[in-house]
């Protein structure tokens, strides 16, 4: 008779192993789901960053040999992504100045006001330090020249350019 009564209670404690063993596999799968969650956003923005480094340089090294060098002061604070024939399907246009509230996670957008191309963070992990009070990572298209004739407009004639280049901006 007592070895009747020792059965199920064998079979309980399996189980409840099973359901422990299963809900700890659980726990380090979610965990492991969680971190490829922010290394896929760091990736992401990685990649758009240098994609649109790429389109940067294709446009200048295109309108130098094309002789149009004078037009290279135009794509300073200009859209980044306009450059780009594949744009990421969260880009949500140009727009001006909206708030932080109506930006999706995980978004891009180009404000015409600041002349910045914006990626709203999804995962404030995946950038722990780039930001101190907003989510955001600010991009630009940076264009220097030398103002040769010192009236402080680029003048392709008289001015000697310098360098134009993609820069962010963490605020």
């Amino acid at each position: 008779m007592a070895q009747e009564n020792s059965k199920p209670v064998k079979r309980s404690h399996e189980f409840i192993l099973l359901a422990l063993l299963f809900t700890l596999f659980v726990y380090i799968a979610l965990d492991r789901i969680w971190d490829l969650r922010i290394e896929a956003e760091r990736s992401h923005v990685s990649w758009s960053f240098g994609s649109m480094q790429s389109a940067l340089a294709t446009t200048v090294m295109a309108r130098i040999a094309s002789g149009r060098i004078e037009t290279l002061n135009q794509l300073g604070g200009s859209n980044p992504f306009s450059l780009m024939t594949n744009l990421p399907p969260t880009y949500l246009g140009e727009l001006s100045s909206p708030s932080l509230a109506d930006l999706p996670p995980r978004s891009w957008y180009f404000d015409r006001d600041r002349g910045e191309l914006i990626y709203r963070i999804g995962e404030e992990e995946a950038f722990p330090a780039l930001f101190n009070s907003e989510p955001l990572l600010r991009f630009y298209i940076y264009f220097a020249y030398q103002d040769i004739d010192g009236d402080g407009l680029y003048d392709p004639l008289l001015d000697q350019f310098t360098t134009i280049e993609l820069r962010g901006n963490y605020r």
